[in-house]
Formats: C-alpha cells, sequence, structure tokens
C-alpha cells in the first residue's frame, strides 16, 4: 500500500458469478502444475526401476497419448512400485479430465456477454491467447479500479522492486508481492510475444545486447505487454503495432 499503489482496490466487490468464473481459471491452473509434478514423479518411477522407454513408444511418450499410459500400465516394475505407479496414472487421468473439463467451460466462458468484448480486444495483442486472456479478465474483473498504469503494474506485480542497504541501493525487476495468477502468464505470453511482435522482439535483442540476461528482459517485455493489455481496455481499441 505504500505510495498509494493499491489506493482504491479494497472498494472492489465482485459479484458471486465473476468469482464462480475466476475459480474456474484457477483450478486449472492447479491442474496444469498439477499434471507436470505427476508426470515428472511417472518419468523418476521408471527411471528408480531402470525401466527405459522402448525407441516405438517415444513419440507417445512426449505427448503422453492413450498408447504411452496402457504401455505405462503394463510394465513390470520392483515391489511397491507397481502400485505407486497404479496410483500416480489414476491422479494423471483425474487432473487430466479436470482439464478438459476447465477448457470446455473456458471456451464457453470467452463467448458469453461477460467477456467477449474485452476478450476479443485483449486476444488482438501478439502472445495473448486464450488462457492468459481470460486468467487477466477474471483476476483483474473490472479495470476501472486502476486510475492509472503504475497501479495495474503494482497490482500485477512487475512493477520494479527496489532494496537499500546503507548507502546501496538496488533495483530488481519484479517484486514479490502481486497477482502470481497474472504475472506468470505474462511472462509465459511474453516468450509468445517476442516471436510475433517486430516491436516486442527488438525490444526483447536490444535489452539483451545491452547485457540484460534473457530472464530480466522478458520481465521488461510482460512489463510493456501489461501496459499495451491497459491501454486496449481502457480505450477499447484493439491493439494495432507501428
Amino acid at each position: 500500500m505504500k505510495n498509494g499503489d493499491f489506493d482504491n482496490l479494497f472498494l472492489f466487490v465482485p459479484d458471486r458469478n465473476l468469482l464462480d468464473d475466476r475459480s474456474v481459471i484457477r483450478i486449472r491452473h492447479q491442474a496444469v502444475r498439477d499434471l507436470a509434478k505427476i508426470k515428472s514423479r511417472i518419468k523418476h518411477c521408471l527411471h528408480f526401476n531402470g525401466v527405459n522407454i522402448p525407441d516405438s513408444m517415444r513419440r507417445h511418450a512426449s505427448r503422453w497419448t492413450t498408447q504411452f499410459k496402457t504401455w505405462l500400465r503394463t510394465i513390470k516394475l520392483i515391489g511397491e512400485s507397481r502400485k505407486s505407479m497404479d496410483i500416480l496414472l489414476e491422479l494423471l487421468d483425474r487432473r487430466h479430465r479436470e482439464v478438459l473439463d476447465s477448457n470446455t467451460r473456458l471456451r464457453k466462458m470467452c463467448g458469453s456477454s461477460r467477456y467477449k468484448t474485452n476478450y476479443d480486444l485483449m486476444t488482438s495483442i501478439p502472445g495473448i491467447g486464450q488462457i492468459a486472456a481470460m486468467t487477466i479478465l477474471t483476476e483483474v474483473m473490472d479495470f476501472s479500479r486502476f486510475s492509472c498504469i503504475r497501479k495495474f503494474i503494482g497490482y500485477i506485480g512487475l512493477k520494479p522492486m527496489t532494496s537499500s542497504s546503507g548507502e546501496k541501493e538496488s533495483i530488481g525487476e519484479m517484486t514479490f508481492r502481486g497477482n502470481h495468477y497474472i504475472n506468470s502468464v505474462l511472462v509465459e505470453a511474453s516468450w509468445v510475444a517476442i516471436t510475433k511482435s517486430v516491436y516486442l522482439s527488438s525490444l526483447y535483442g536490444r535489452l539483451l545486447h545491452q547485457g540484460m540476461k534473457p530472464q530480466k528482459a522478458i520481465i521488461r517485455v510482460a512489463r510493456k505487454l501489461a501496459c499495451f493489455i491497459f491501454a486496449t481496455i481502457r480505450t477499447q481499441k484493439a491493439y494495432e503495432e507501428n
């Protein structure tokens, strides 16, 4: 709340439908993270048992197809590892169903009267796809509660962090506060944006040329992307790259 960064935020009270929509997106994000962890544990189980994925199955393994999961259910494992693998595969299927169900609900939300206009505007911005757009829209809900771009950036958590000790002062690329759902999808979107936007690609390249590390440079791109989003929604005009 220092320097008024969060002024007016506590005056906004979302209705039940908005909170339900936000919950759908958050459940999807959690299910996707869980899927990644479960897949990692399955691979660890294979490695622990000295099982190599055969060449004939590698293409299926990279996409976790039905054939690959069937193979996982039939291989012989040591001791209790077979039970562990079966539990992991059950969890994998459950989380996969959650993601598919969330995707179905997500597509309906995109076309609803509540979101369609802003969704179409936001997806006109390079790198902003369905997941990023709906995550931002359901987390922010009402852009009018931010009086300026600086407060929006602060809410996201992309405002540079300043710390001082004695006579030394350091400036980081982002704070540890902010909405982690939004800043994570914006960073992901930024990696896509630099392949689609000449302006953002040029910005990223210029930062690297100045000696900035890629991880820090992409945060700068994400901050610029946030500015595009704020301007697009507030003006209700689709993004156009000059």
